[in-house]
């Protein structure tokens, strides 16, 4: 399974930009930059409350939470790039600057088959 971290990396590479932030429980948060009309997308990590034998959290989700409390389950990389890509095509209509997508995503929406 991808790890937060993993994504963070993922998006760094590509020149995003990532904010890291403190949660209201002191956790780190990280916060996802390039979304269109949603702005950005805060990651976060969800405990599903199943513990492996040596105690430690062994089932959690990866989340990413947009503008209106959208979330998405995050399992890959690519789950990043539709979400992106569908924000695109909700914004792209309402706003000059939202025209095209943002050219960190181009590649991955290539990639992926998505509409440009």
């Amino acid at each position: 399974m991808t790890t937060i971290t993993d994504l963070v990396v993922e998006a760094l590479k590509r020149k995003i930009t990532v904010e890291v932030f403190l949660t209201d429980n002191g956790a780190l948060g990280y916060e996802m930059i390039g979304f269109y009309k949603s702005g950005a997308v805060k990651l976060q990590v969800v405990d599903n409350g199943a513990l492996s034998p040596d105690g430690n959290v062994d089932d959690y989700k990866l989340e990413a939470v947009a503008r209106y409390n959208e979330v998405t389950e995050i399992e890959e990389w690519d789950d990043i790039v539709r979400l992106n890509h569908s924000w695109w095509q909700r914004s792209k209509e309402r706003y000059e600057g939202w025209r095209h997508p943002r050219f960190e995503f181009i590649a991955d929406f290539e990639r992926l088959g998505l509409e440009i």
